[in-house]
């Protein structure tokens, strides 16, 4: 589990518990930035290794 998905995970768990409607609501789009980070990391990460192993530049 990376870093990423455990932060998801544990603020989703928030989220549920969370009976305030402000704080829920906070926790949800916290969650959706985490989940939208990885994606940007993923794709970084795709990226750069795509640029290093681009057979032209050998």
């Amino acid at each position: 589990m990376t870093t990423s998905e455990w932060l998801t995970a544990e603020v989703s768990k928030l989220a549920t518990k969370e009976e305030d409607y402000k704080k829920r609501a906070f926790f949800e789009y916290l969650t959706e930035l985490c989940e939208e980070q990885g994606k940007r990391i993923e794709q970084a990460e795709s990226e750069l290794d795509g640029r290093l192993w681009n057979p032209q530049k050998w």
